[in-house]
């Protein structure tokens, strides 16, 4: 965002539950040029090769399996254009907003 200090940030709604595509977000947090405001921008995304919410979505029963979990690890370490839509396509569409 044109002025912005951000913190890009794929957030995993998961629970236990592997990353899937059903709760799958990402946010870029910013604060205004005068620090008056604090704007927060967010889009559902989803990754190719993640299930959808449904039966197949596996659980990792606790919180160090989850980090161990391919899935998890593949959302992690995925570039930002495997996800649908681009995280660089959305950063530069945050990148042409002006907040007066």
């Amino acid at each position: 965002m044109s002025g912005f200090g951000r913190d890009d940030t794929v957030a995993i709604d998961t629970g236990v539950y592997v990353p899937h595509n059903g709760h799958l977000s990402y946010e870029v947090w910013g604060v205004t040029r005068d620090r008056k405001y604090t704007v927060v921008a967010s889009v559902a995304v989803r990754h190719p090769k993640l299930v959808d919410w449904g039966p197949d979505v596996r659980d990792a029963r606790s919180i160090a399996a989850l980090k161990r979990d391919r899935d998890c690890k593949r959302v992690e370490r995925c570039s930002a254009e495997e996800f649908e839509p681009s995280l660089t396509a959305f950063d530069r569409m945050l990148g042409t907003l002006v907040i007066r």
